[in-house]
């Protein structure tokens, strides 16, 4: 079982019925987003991530 999914807790189980993928893609977005790989995003977010990384090194 891949640990990249934290342990839900039983009161969020009724509720979580109708939208369990939904904090699941948030999560994943956020790691993509990091490495750039996501569709879309990945362009804005590489060219952001130059920008902080040039202005830190400058």
């Amino acid at each position: 079982m891949p640990r990249t999914q934290p342990p839900s807790p039983p009161v969020a189980g009724p509720r979580s019925e109708g939208a369990p993928p939904r904090p699941v893609i948030d999560a994943s977005w956020q790691r993509v987003s990091r490495d750039g790989v996501v569709p879309g995003q990945g362009t804005e977010s590489e060219r952001l991530d130059r920008e902080v990384l040039e202005g830190r090194r400058r």
